[in-house]
């Protein structure tokens, strides 16, 4: 929890260098290290995951993805945390034991004059299907749940963008089916950075685990609503064509199949490799005509990551609201501590 207090001071200290809005966002896996907690740790694992609960809340945060991680004590457990504050968590294919989404798909909000929509979308938990129910909650594939978040706020918003706890093969994947999301945040247990690298029309980029950096894009955001290639546009038209020869040989491969043409009709796999290799081919159109960027002002960016180094500031209310919670975790263990030597006393009258 320490660097909590850190980034909150290196996130005002931002703001106040910049004369820009600001928009923060954050991908998931905060609340525990991984998606279950060992039944000894529960008790001090939930008094530090409300304690970051309150720090995040006090930080002010748009929106916010939810991992399985921030799932493992439980979504009955989840639920009360979210009754204790008013952090605004995203996910639109989480769903409870009655079928219910527990949580917003998305959230609109205004960043200048900028309208931006935010989509939360849960990773898998390790070892677990899609769509396979675990414990209280149900996790849906993304392929049924993402077209209609997407609807919902297309039209309404001029940036979307998606955050997301499933690993980057499928926030590729992701990037590369719908053209209208513009930026991936990913979350999860990678440890290291991941600079922004352009898939499709959207950005992917990826802050360390474990809190021991900040994240920070500079964006300027033009009405095309897409992002500059620069001097990537031939890196990306090679990896375009390299894509479609690769589907176009799973396509063929079905194709040579013994089936009729209901068959194929009724193949998912079939279809989406279809919807694919049409995508690809329109990019590669797009990717092979002259570069617009002087008749059509792009989208630019700047990144870097910054090191919440154990040198640095930290923010006052934060720091106290870590602080009363390791104090509280303490105290849990010196109760549970007495229980247990009270147990293990002899009962009056007993004699050995």
């Amino acid at each position: 929890m320490g660097g909590l207090s850190r980034k909150a001071y290196m996130i005002k200290q931002i703001e106040s260098e910049v004369d820009k809005p600001v928009l923060r966002l954050d991908a998931g896996a905060l609340l525990f290290g991984q998606p279950s907690v060992p039944v000894p740790l529960l008790e001090a694992r939930t008094i530090q995951a409300r304690g970051i609960s309150r720090a995040m809340q006090a930080m002010h945060f748009a929106a916010i993805g939810t991992a399985p991680q921030d799932l493992a004590a439980g979504l009955e457990f989840f639920g009360r945390l979210r009754l204790e504050s008013s952090l605004p968590w995203l996910s639109a294919n989480l769903l409870d034991k009655a079928g219910e989404r527990p949580l917003q798909p998305s959230v609109m909000t205004k960043i200048g004059e900028t309208t931006v929509a935010i989509i939360g979308l849960t990773g898998e938990q390790a070892g677990n299907p899609s769509g396979q129910p675990i414990e209280d909650l149900r996790i849906l594939p993304w392929q049924e749940v993402l077209p209609a978040a997407l609807k919902q706020v297309k039209g309404h918003a001029e940036m979307i963008i998606l955050l997301s706890s499933y690993p980057e093969p499928v926030n590729r994947e992701i990037a590369g089916r719908f053209p209208d999301i513009h930026l991936i945040i990913q979350s999860g247990t990678f440890p290291a950075n991941k600079s922004p690298q352009l898939v499709g029309n959207a950005l992917i980029t990826q802050v360390a685990a474990r809190g021991k950096y900040l994240g920070r894009m500079d964006i300027d955001w033009q009405p095309a609503h897409r992002w500059s290639l620069g001097e990537d546009r031939p890196g990306q038209l090679q990896q375009a064509k390299d894509n479609l020869v690769r589907t176009t040989w799973r396509i063929e491969r079905i194709e040579k199949r013994p089936q009729d043409k209901e068959g194929l009709a009724q193949n998912r796999e079939y279809q989406q490799l279809r919807q694919e290799q049409d995508r690809l081919k329109a990019e590669i159109a797009r990717l092979e005509q002259p570069a617009r960027e002087q008749q059509e002002k792009l989208s630019t960016f700047t990144s870097n990551f910054i090191p919440l180094k154990t040198s640095l500031p930290e923010d006052p209310e934060i720091q106290k609201i870590v602080v009363r919670t390791k104090q509280e975790i303490i105290r849990a263990g010196q109760k549970k501590n007495e229980e247990v030597t009270e147990k293990s006393q002899p009962a009056p009258g007993f004699k050995k």
